[in-house]
């Protein structure tokens, strides 16, 4: 999918009439990469389109809560400068670098899912160029604004499909006083899911709550919350009472919240991108309370799966997303195989299985997102509206969108 040329606009206007010409090439839109390898192959993609130059904070009302940024604004960068008003963007980073237009079009379910909503929650209004060159704006950048369609969520998790997001107006969070972290191990999926039943149902309920599978006999439940230094030790201790004896604790610090970072570890509640020619990647989304029961009943209790095929196995109790690696060596047919036995099994649940990253080779005839939804003409519908001339990384998400 990564062309061989590159542009990289200076403005918006810059951006317009490149995409305006009659002889516009087809583009993918380029963030930080931390998300470049997701959805299917871009048919005939001759040129990405780097967004690092537009990358400046446009607006921050720090007593309305919002700040406006440029799609090429790392999100890294856009905290250090609201931390300097005691704020931050809470959205769920894929990687180091990544930038706000990139975590916006990937829209990938995170950590924070689960005490703060999906990314598109965050989104006031947004600004976009699409495939005929046209620069549109929605939203607004206040909260309360209440005028038209809330167009700019179609552009949230639409993989650059339809528009080249370029600026965005995102809510902001108050900087926690301080943050804690807390990792519990357990044998069993069967244990793991009675802690996760019991703290859910707790007054001591955590800000986000994922998992890891370490290894054959190890589950860690990772978790962890923010606020002042009171509620956070009452937090605390409530749920380590809730873990019992049996659950081994490992606490990283009860510590005042540093502007650039949040209270996650970064080898538990990131996920960070498989390494391009390394490893497949594939996200499976069934039930919340189910997801921790499909990867045991589907990978960990399967006999028919070598000892390093999955190599890890971690997700999101929250959205009930789970991120299943598998080996370099796993050969394309063997990942095909595997691939659509778990699709089958997710989608008869109600859920879904997507590739985010193909790894050193795409299997044949295996699609990233597997059968187009109930809505899919609607969605070509919105495609031809935006993009006529398929300029916009064709192919690349569900249904050849």
């Amino acid at each position: 999918m990564f062309a061989t040329e590159s542009f990289t606009p200076d403005s918006i206007d810059e951006l317009c009439a490149f995409l305006r010409d009659e002889d516009a090439p087809r583009v993918v839109v380029r963030g930080g990469q931390t998300m470049i390898g997701a959805g299917n192959p871009p048919e005939g993609a001759q040129c990405m389109l780097d967004t690092s130059s537009l990358d400046s904070v446009v607006e921050a009302n720090p007593d309305d809560l919002t700040i406006t940024v440029q799609a090429g604004a790392t999100l890294s960068a856009v905290n250090e400068e609201l931390a300097l008003a005691g704020q931050r963007v809470v959205l769920d980073s894929p990687g180091p670098g990544a930038t706000i237009g990139g975590i916006l079009a990937t829209d990938r379910p995170g950590s924070f899912g689960y005490g703060f909503g999906g990314a598109r929650d965050r989104v006031l209004g947004m600004t976009v160029v699409d495939g005929r060159g046209r620069s549109l704006s929605y939203g607004g950048r206040v909260v309360k604004n209440v005028s038209g369609y809330d167009c700019a969520k179609l552009f949230v998790g639409s993989y650059g499909t339809i528009g080249a997001i370029t600026e965005t107006t995102l809510r902001t969070h108050p900087l926690p006083e301080t943050a804690f972290h807390l990792t519990f191990s357990f044998s069993s999926v069967r244990e793991a899911e009675g802690f996760r039943h019991r703290a859910g149902a707790s007054p001591f309920a955590p800000v986000y709550f994922d998992f890891v599978r370490r290894h054959a006999t190890r589950w860690d439940l990772h978790l962890g919350s923010e606020g002042t230094a009171i509620e956070t030790g009452a937090q605390r201790l409530g749920l380590e009472r809730i873990a019992g004896k049996a659950a081994k604790t490992e606490q990283v610090g009860t510590t005042q919240a540093a502007p650039t970072r949040d209270c996650r570890r970064s080898d538990c509640g990131d996920i960070a991108p498989a390494p391009v020619g390394h490893a497949m990647r594939l996200r499976i989304g069934v039930a919340a309370k189910r997801v921790l029961g499909f990867c045991e009943t589907m990978i960990v209790d399967d006999a028919s799966f070598g000892d390093d095929e999955v190599t890890e196995i971690r997700g999101h109790l929250g959205s009930g997303v789970a991120v299943i690696t598998l080996g370099a060596h796993v050969a394309a047919a063997r990942a095909r195989s595997l691939v659509l036995g778990w699709r089958e099994a997710a989608q008869a649940e109600g859920g879904y299985a997507a590739i985010e990253d193909f790894g050193p080779q795409v299997p044949d005839a295996l699609d990233a997102w597997g059968a187009p939804p109930a809505g899919i003409e609607f969605m070509r519908q919105i495609k031809n509206t935006y993009d006529p001339r398929r300029l916009l990384a064709p192919g690349r998400f569900v249904g050849g969108i």
